[in-house]
């Protein structure tokens, strides 16, 4: 057991041989102070409305790119970092032969669904703050180009720290992957620590995940108090009072996932609130807008948006 897998474990998690479903543990107070601030920064942002979001989300989404580039560039320039990009970008007939494992496509469906959101609400919900003439099927292409593009420029990323890591563990790059919550709390950490100045680049790691998990609370927590408030009409006057309480509501649901068993409800959610449910909602979606709203009307209402 490495170091970084034992102290994300043990000394984060709290998660010992004898914790099971049947026996999560207590709640772990350092676990409960996180949640509380991030939804506190959340209510905080959310508060005044669309207008003080907007301004933070500049950041929470732009920093993350810049973090990206600077680690791309130092994850280039490491030992064993060609091996680990060559991995990554050659298509070898093992890779060619799981185009036909359907467990490769619910991944990719993750993958896209998780990171682009739909099917979730946010992109409806934040899209019905823009102007009535706004050109949506301009942004909706744009927005689309830009996440498998970030994706794929994250893969570069990961992939020349991970090559790194084979290098120094003298093992094959296929060795050393890590997916899920490993790459980000166990394997990054311990390539890291084998960097110049470790300090930096993990408080520029771990910056980079605060902001994207603080973005994408955002846009969850924009469209449940939308959707309250266009429910009840009368609740728009007290737009603060359903952020508060929407927030209060979170962090007690998220108390589930910070006792010593947390781990657990946390991949249990991420699987099925990630996964091909979502894929069978957004075909769920195309159907009732085109075959039950219809086609025409669809294509009528573009039109009249002027697009």
């Amino acid at each position: 057991v490495s170091p970084s897998e034992d102290y994300f474990k043990r000394t984060m998690l709290g998660l010992e041989e004898d914790t099971t479903w049947e026996n999560v543990g207590g709640l772990r107070w350092q676990l409960v102070l996180c949640l509380a601030v991030a939804w506190l920064i959340v209510c905080l942002c959310l508060i005044k409305g669309v207008q003080s979001s907007g301004k933070v989300v500049y950041f929470t989404a732009l920093f993350p790119y810049l973090v990206l580039v600077i680690l791309f560039v130092r994850g280039i320039t490491l030992d064993g970092a060609y091996d680990g990009i060559l991995f990554y970008v050659n298509p070898t007939p093992e890779k060619l032969q799981g185009l036909w494992d359907i467990s490769v496509w619910n991944a990719a469906a993750t993958q896209i669904f998780y990171s682009l959101s739909p099917t979730f609400g946010g992109l409806i919900t934040l899209a019905s703050y823009n102007k009535f003439s706004n050109n949506c099927h301009r942004d909706a292409i744009l927005i689309t180009f830009a996440n498998c593009g970030t994706s794929i420029f994250a893969g570069f990323v990961i992939f020349s720290i991970i090559g790194f890591m084979a290098k120094q563990a003298a093992l094959p790059v296929e060795d050393v992957i890590m997916g899920g919550t490993g790459l980000a709390f166990i394997a990054y950490p311990e390539a890291v620590t084998q960097m110049p100045v470790p300090q930096l680049w993990s408080f520029l790691f771990f910056f980079m995940l605060i902001t994207l998990g603080l973005d994408s609370q955002f846009t969850m927590t924009e469209t449940i108090t939308t959707a309250v408030m266009d429910q009840w009409p009368h609740l728009r006057e007290h737009k603060g009072k359903v952020v508060t309480g929407v927030s209060v509501v979170g962090f007690l649901m998220g108390l589930t996932m910070c006792t010593n068993g947390g781990l657990f409800m946390f991949e249990l959610i991420n699987w099925y609130s990630a996964s091909f449910g979502l894929l069978v909602c957004a075909i769920t979606e195309v159907v009732l807008v085109m075959w039950v709203y219809g086609h025409q009307s669809f294509f009528k209402n573009t039109a009249e948006m002027g697009i």
